[in-house]
Formats: structure tokens, C-alpha cells, sequence
């Protein structure tokens, strides 16, 4: 798995550079100062892992949102000060496949990077343990409201479970990212959920009840009415 490192600071970047060195596993491709500076030589490199420490919350949020218009398919991962479950959960709906604490052991850490390269989602236990028990419990008492979400809104949570981005889903439907966001404040306002993460637990959830199977593959889809 071929990694790229983002810090600041040097001793950092190649303190992780030879404790990553240690795995058979990993290839750094790069080791950066500043993503957005260095996104040409971030971009040739085609990491499959853009670990990042965060340094700042506000700047660091708002260098995901532009990596992630920059680098669509660039998979980040934050290491971060012992990230509350808001920013957390902030930094996913800004582009980020997750969070790891700077403490934790290179075990952990080799573990996130695996997750985060099969473009799965990294949280901390606590955090996946909320989100779930939010689910169920909403799934329980609004049932009504969760099997009340059409045919288009549900294929719309299916690619979000996969997650796609806005844009992506608008070209696999051929419609707008305007009707995207539109059917997804739709969702979001019947699951009752804020984020993107939460809306992607239920369909998992409520597709082994309802019957809605497995995520389908992305597929170009004929045009279809907004």
C-alpha cells in the first residue's frame, strides 16, 4: 500500500516515514509539508493513503474540503490529538475516512491505514458505538418514516453507504448535484440524521430488514426523471 505523509513538522513526517518503514505492507511514495502546496507531487505519487496530521481544527477542516474537491479519490486519514467524537465526525463529512489519535501504537495505526485503503471508514470504538445505537434506536421508533423513502432515494443511500461523493452519484444517476443534495436533505430529514456517516448505518441496518439487499455496484444509469 503506497503511503503519502502530510506534517508541518519534519520530525514528525520522518518519524513516521521509519516506523511505517517497518511494515512489509506500506511503500511511502511522499512525505509533504502542505497538502494543498504540494498537491501536484501528492497527485503524481497516487498514494492510496494521505495521512495527515492535524495541526489546526479550523485549517484542517477546511484543507479536507479542498482535497477533496482537489483529489476526489485520495483516501485521508487524520492523526490527531485524541479527536472528540465531533471532530470526528466533522472531519468525515469533510472528506476524511477517519481518525487516529497521535498516541496510539503503530499497531493501531497499520490497522486504520488497511481499513481507509479498502476505502472502508476508520472510527473510534466509542463513536461506532453511538452512531449505531442512534440507528437502531431511531430505526425503532420511526420505522414508518425509514421505509417511507422511494426507489430513487434509497439507490441515492446505497451509493452513499459506498461513499460516493455528490458528484460521483450525479454522474452514475445522470442528474444534477443539485438533485443530489436535494433527494439527501430528503433522507436526511426522514432518517433523522445530520451526517453522512449516520445515514450510511442505516441503510446497512435497515436494508437487512427491509429487504433491500446488498449496495449495488456504481453503474451509469439512464437518464431519469429529478
Amino acid at each position: 500500500m503506497d503511503i503519502a505523509l502530510v506534517s508541518p513538522r519534519r520530525i514528525i513526517r520522518k518519524g513516521l516515514c521509519t516506523l511505517l518503514a517497518q511494515k512489509d505492507s506500506v511503500r511511502i511514495v511522499a512525505d509533504v509539508d502542505n497538502a494543498i502546496d504540494s498537491f501536484d507531487l501528492i497527485r503524481r505519487s497516487q498514494p492510496d493513503v494521505l495521512l495527515v496530521e492535524c495541526t489546526n481544527l479550523a485549517n484542517d477542516l477546511d484543507t479536507l474540503a479542498r482535497l477533496r474537491m482537489l483529489l476526489p479519490e485520495t483516501k485521508v486519514l487524520l492523526l490527531s490529538e485524541s479527536p472528540s467524537e465531533d471532530f470526528e465526525c466533522r472531519a468525515i463529512q469533510a472528506g476524511a475516512r477517519g481518525c487516529i489519535p497521535k498516541e496510539a501504537d503503530l499497531s493501531a495505526l497499520d490497522r486504520a491505514l488497511q481499513v481507509v485503503g479498502k476505502g472502508e471508514i476508520w472510527v473510534s470504538r466509542h463513536l461506532a458505538t453511538h452512531l449505531i445505537e442512534s440507528v437502531i434506536r431511531g430505526s425503532e421508533e420511526n420505522g414508518a418514516e425509514s421505509k417511507a423513502l422511494t426507489d430513487r432515494e434509497w439507490q441515492i443511500l446505497a451509493f452513499v453507504a459506498q461513499g460516493q461523493r455528490n458528484k460521483e452519484i450525479a454522474g452514475h444517476l445522470c442528474v444534477s448535484e443539485n438533485t443530489v443534495k436535494t433527494h439527501l436533505a430528503a433522507i436526511y430529514k426522514k432518517l433523522r440524521v445530520t451526517t453522512r456517516l449516520e445515514a450510511a448505518l442505516h441503510f446497512f441496518h435497515d436494508s437487512s430488514r427491509n429487504g433491500h439487499g446488498p449496495v449495488a455496484s456504481p453503474k451509469r444509469a439512464s437518464p431519469a426523471r429529478r
